[in-house]
């Protein structure tokens, strides 16, 4: 395996280079995301001891003893370069990068990578990732916690209903149901974005073109109408391979820890794999549920009859995905040339036809595509230019440049959007908090019962999946239209606020007025001129030059897009890590929690209650204790597993998909 420097790459294919989606970027984000190639970030850790180099770069003589290289040396110097080359895949990325900074210091390691601004809609990217880590949770939590799924306080005897992670928005935390929502409204947003900004932006060129009389020469609407097919048909085309491809090649990894006897089943019976009695017939086996799953004319009615692979359970979103993909794909091509109100009436019609149905799922990806028409018709970028207004003595120049003014909006108005997407922000995470049992008996969800249409009225699953696609529509309404703020995000930034001013009023009043005066203090009445001491706090600003959407911010950090980047890779290894390390963990540790609590049943038929809750006290002090240990190990070895899987097969798969791509397509 060789791995070439970012120089050589781009000398070798400077367009495939500058392509995110060349280098491990999903094609479903390919308009979303920032022009940021992918790069191995063992370059930064001292290129991994310097030996960095080809094969060729390798078997080239150097001078030793006679001038020419033996070839004992080549061949050590080979292994040499093998081994480290398999090093540096294995080694986690984040570790590098982490082991990069501390060794390189903050300052430096800023100056020799510099921070590129983010695309505007990069926080879809974290938004996706951190839901993929939630999914995570809920299916690792509720292995050693099954009494999650129970409502908060649904009932007063019952005694695992009254921990505090059961209570609403709390549980957003580890509500993996609303994650998938989440997921499909944002694969029907981004697959569509890019196409719905060709037509109209052909439209546009039409109509100035008609308004301006032909007077610069006949219009040429085919150039503008092929860019629309070549976007529509490229990515419908990529589609199966960009989500099959990877599956593939996780599922032949699963046959590998079947062959070797690695999955321990867990106490709720997942984890039990088909075992066949050779390889043959394995891979026979393998390949028939393949092709079920990827058959794109299998019914798939909602989920009343989802298929879960036998060799990962989690696969049954990919074929509603897909589906997903082909119905928007379908709305895209029939009203391309239709006018704006009538597309967006048919798309909502049918959205709300197949929530009638019961098929929730199919209906969020319409949500996508309508959520950027919306953003189309009233944009949602929110970052304002950082540029300052001229002053009086520069006339709008600064060396030779026109200093462009940023109209400001009121204040009144970006208080009422901050009200409102924050309004907006908690439904949502009330309305992903709705259990997945007990749902209508629970404090805070009783009412909601009443309001379901008549077919979510059944089972609790219905409930609950309804009220989560409601969430999610809200929630990703508060984060678009969420307005900027210049303050980086910090959960205690109000908080210090709030105690810096109090401080501040404190100090103020034991100083003389003349010398607070005096020394330049900003009076609660002072006008703008007047001078602040340097550790003066400054005012809460909501309308200055903002940097970002305030409730953006949270998915725009580091580690948010680096959840984005292996959120697929993520998804698709979970359940085998869960199933192959997490559960070495849990059933000793269950095993024990049931020993003692059959001997603290027997003390209580002794009569010596006392010593029963103390035996209990510390078996459940125990089994937490193990519960963290084996979390903190499962979760590094998930994300190793998942860097490494994104690294190796993940990007290998976005570059043979854009390859199949161009190999396929006419010249």
């Amino acid at each position: 395996m060789v791995f070439r420097t970012p120089e050589q790459l781009s000398a070798q294919d400077p367009e495939a280079y500058r392509d995110p989606e060349t280098y491990g970027r999903s094609e479903d984000f390919e308009p979303l995301l920032s022009e940021k190639p992918y790069r191995r970030q063992i370059s930064s850790w001292g290129d991994l001891l310097t030996l960095r180099k080809t094969p060729a770069q390798f078997s080239q003589p150097t001078a030793s003893r006679g001038g020419v290289l033996g070839l004992p040396g080549l061949l050590l110097r080979l292994a040499f370069h093998h081994f480290f080359s398999v090093f540096s895949f294995v080694v986690p990325s984040f570790l590098v990068s982490l082991i990069s900074h501390l060794r390189n210091g903050s300052s430096s390691s800023a100056q020799s990578n510099p921070k590129k601004p983010l695309h505007p809609t990069a926080y879809l990217d974290g938004l996706r990732g951190v839901a993929a880590f939630v999914v995570y949770i809920f299916h690792w939590s509720y292995l050693w916690f099954p009494f999650l799924r129970n409502g908060w306080y649904y009932s007063e005897e019952d005694p695992e209903c009254k921990y505090w992670i059961q209570m609403p928005i709390i549980r957003a935390v580890h509500s993996g149901r609303a994650s998938v929502t989440i997921f499909f409204i944002i694969s029907g947003y981004v697959i569509t974005i890019k196409t719905l900004s060709l037509i109209y932006a052909s439209r546009r060129q039409q109509q100035q073109q008609q308004g301006q009389g032909q007077s610069q020469g006949p219009s040429n609407p085919s150039t503008s109408e092929a860019k629309v097919l070549d976007a529509l048909a490229g990515s419908l085309f990529r589609r199966p391979f960009r989500l099959y491809l990877p599956i593939i090649a996780s599922t032949l990894l699963v046959i590998v820890c079947i062959r070797y006897n690695l999955f321990v089943m867990d106490p709720m019976g997942g984890g039990q794999m088909p075992h066949a009695g050779n390889l043959s017939e394995q891979l026979q086996h393998w390949w028939e549920n393949l092709v079920f799953t990827v058959n794109p004319f299998r019914n798939i009615n909602g989920r009343h009859n989802i298929y879960g692979n036998p060799y990962d359970g989690h696969l049954w979103t990919i074929p509603i995905e897909f589906k997903g993909s082909l119905m928007v794909f379908t709305f895209l091509l029939a009203f391309a040339r239709a006018k704006r109100w009538i597309h967006i009436a048919f798309v909502a019609g049918c959205t709300w036809w197949l929530v009638e149905l019961g098929d929730i799922d199919q209906a969020l990806f319409n949500v996508g595509l309508l959520l950027a028409e919306l953003s189309l018709i009233c944009p949602t970028d929110n970052r304002v230019s950082r540029s300052r207004e001229p002053s009086p003595h520069e006339n709008g120049h600064e060396n030779g440049t026109t200093m462009a003014k940023t109209p400001k909006p009121r204040r009144s108005f970006v208080l009422l959007r901050h009200g409102v997407t924050l309004i907006l922000f908690v439904v949502a995470l009330h309305l992903f908090s709705y259990p997945e049992q007990h749902g209508t008996d629970s404090p805070g969800y009783k009412t909601l019962f009443t309001w379901l249409p008549e077919y979510y009225q059944g089972e609790n699953d219905n409930q609950q999946l309804f009220w989560l696609a409601v969430g999610s529509v809200l929630f990703m309404l508060a984060l678009m239209y969420s307005p900027a703020t210049t303050r980086s995000f910090n959960i205690f930034t109000p908080a210090v606020y709030c105690v810096r001013r109090v401080l501040q009023a404190c100090t103020s009043r034991l100083r003389p007025r003349a010398q607070k005066r005096s020394e330049g203090i900003m009076l609660p009445h002072s006008g703008p001129s007047s001078p602040a001491l340097p550790g003066d706090v400054p005012p809460l600003s909501l309308d200055a030059p903002a940097s970002e959407p305030l409730l953006q911010k949270p998915f725009t950090t580091a580690f948010a897009q680096y959840l984005g980047q292996v959120s697929y890779s993520l998804y698709l290894a979970h359940g085998t890590v869960n199933h192959t390390v997490g559960t070495r963990y849990i059933i000793p540790a269950l095993g024990a929690w049931s020993s003692a609590q059959q001997q603290a049943e027997q003390m209580r038929e002794g009569g010596d209650g006392d010593g029963a809750d103390a035996l209990l006290r510390s078996a459940w002090s125990t089994y937490m204790l193990m519960a963290l240990w084996g979390s903190i190990v499962n979760t590094f070895v998930l994300f190793w597993v998942s860097d490494m899987f994104w690294r190796g097969v993940d990007v290998k798969c976005v570059t043979l998909t854009r390859w199949i791509g161009q190999k396929a397509w006419s010249s």
